[in-house]
């Protein structure tokens, strides 16, 4: 099982990913869909446009991916005390 990590350059921001889904194409900038949680009040708007880093870590090594947020999609609840979830599109500096 591999494991994920995300790191915002504002280091006041911190998310906890939960599932990762991404495109690498030869000639094509790399884009990943993260879904991340937080207990802490975020503002949506903050992120996008945020320099961050992955990495991936799994029984082969670890491996180190820089981007930039592009869009965020949040996903409501009813519950106060609930996390925030939400989910990242982060594409190549490439790209942006």
């Amino acid at each position: 099982m591999a494991e994920v990590e995300l790191y915002f350059d504002d280091r006041s921001i911190t998310l906890h990913p939960r599932a990762l889904r991404g495109r690498e194409r030869v000639g094509e900038a790399t884009s990943f869909d993260v879904d991340a949680i937080t207990t802490a009040p975020v503002d949506p708007s903050t992120l996008v446009g945020q320099d961050v880093l992955l990495v991936l870590r799994g029984s082969h090594g670890e491996r180190s991916i820089r981007g930039v947020v592009r869009r965020v999609k949040t996903f409501a609840t009813a519950d106060v005390d609930a996390a925030r979830r939400f989910r990242l599109e982060v594409r190549s500096r490439l790209d942006v």
